[in-house]
């Protein structure tokens, strides 16, 4: 019995110890994680001190642009009407003809049919 009880303390004293050491190694796995993202943060914190937004612009707009005349104006289209009405000058280019859908066809309902479907009058979705 005395044998048995020792083994166990054994085991125990064991498990403990690596326990103790798992964690041990992942709080120092942890910190340095925390030292290296520390020194990455001071990176970027260095690369913002030298941020200048207005010559940033510029760049941008330098590398970017595509040309020193601007577009056309974008003409206004009543989509009500059908007619096309000019807002500024009329451009030297020609817009394509506009053409517009009729109405919807009117489906032949058959009894039946699980194609379309058709709604009662007095059908509403919101019921009191």
């Amino acid at each position: 019995l005395i044998k048995a009880c020792e083994v166990f303390e054994q085991q125990e004293v064991e498990r403990i110890n690596t326990l103790r050491n798992m964690v041990w190694t992942h709080l120092n796995q942890l910190s340095q994680q925390c030292v290296t993202s520390d020194e990455l943060h001071e990176e970027v914190r260095k690369s913002l001190e030298q941020c200048d937004i207005q010559e940033d612009i510029e760049h941008f707009v330098n590398l970017r642009r595509t040309g020193d005349k601007p577009p056309a104006p974008v003409l206004y289209e009543n989509f009500y009407s059908g007619q096309r009405v000019p807002a500024g000058p009329p451009s030297s280019r020609t817009a394509p003809p506009i053409t517009r859908r009729g109405p919807l066809p009117n489906p032949d309902n058959t009894e039946g049919d699980v194609i379309y479907s058709t709604v009662d009058p007095g059908y509403s979705a919101l019921q009191y």
